[in-house]
Parts: structure tokens; sequence; C-alpha cells
């Protein structure tokens, strides 16, 4: 996409081009307003509602796809647009039934889950 379209270093300038949407209701839409991008419907030229496959679909070059960077960076040609734009923060939230922490196999599953999370996470 960067390649044939150019690259967009501004919100203003990145109304000039195609997005990845991942919803219809609008919801994705008014983040991407939020952060500063003033785009509507009509910038989107195509939809999925599965992470997966909207890199897959931006790496297929039809559009450029708001992600998490850790989903990006595993995705062969991918590059970061607009670097002024703060990267959107998605809260990860670990979670098991009661009962199910009290088994040892469950918890020693979790416990490590946690661990691995909290190792990420940006300090």
């Amino acid at each position: 996409w960067i390649e044939r379209h150019g690259h967009p270093r501004s919100p203003a300038e990145a109304t000039r081009h195609r997005f990845i949407g991942a919803d219809r209701s609008g919801r994705y839409l008014g983040m991407l307003r939020e952060f500063g991008l003033a785009l509507s419907e009509d910038h989107f030229s195509c939809y999925a509602e599965s992470n997966l496959v909207a890199i897959r679909l931006a790496a297929a070059g039809l559009g450029i796809v708001a992600t998490m960077e850790e989903a990006a960076r595993q995705a062969p040609g991918l590059v970061r647009v607009l670097e002024d734009v703060p990267p959107i923060e998605f809260p990860f939230w670990l979670v098991t039934h009661r009962e199910l922490r009290t088994s040892r196999r469950i918890r020693v599953v979790f416990d490590l889950l946690a661990d691995g999370l909290a190792a990420g996470a940006p300090a």
C-alpha cells in the first residue's frame, strides 16, 4: 500500500488513503476519529472482524489497518504510519471461574500466564 500510495505522516494526509475497517457499527470509526483521523465510512476498502484477517488484508495492499503493534511486528512487510499518533492501548484481563483457580493444574497455567503478561507490560 505504502509503495503505491505513499506514506501518510499526519492525520490530514491519512484522509487521502483507504483503511481496513473492523466493524460496521461505527465504533471502530469513532475510535479512529478520537485519534484525530477525520475519516468516514467511504475511507474503508473492506472490513474484517478478525485482527489476523485485517493484518493479512493490509499486507495484501488493501489499505491501512489500525492494529496492535505486537501483532503488526509479526507481519512481514507492514510498516508503521502516523508515527505521531499515540498507540492504541488495550487492557488485558486474565480471568477464571473461582472453582477452577483451586485446581492445581489450572492454577499453574494461570500463574504462568499472569507472569508472562506482567513481564510484557509497559513500565
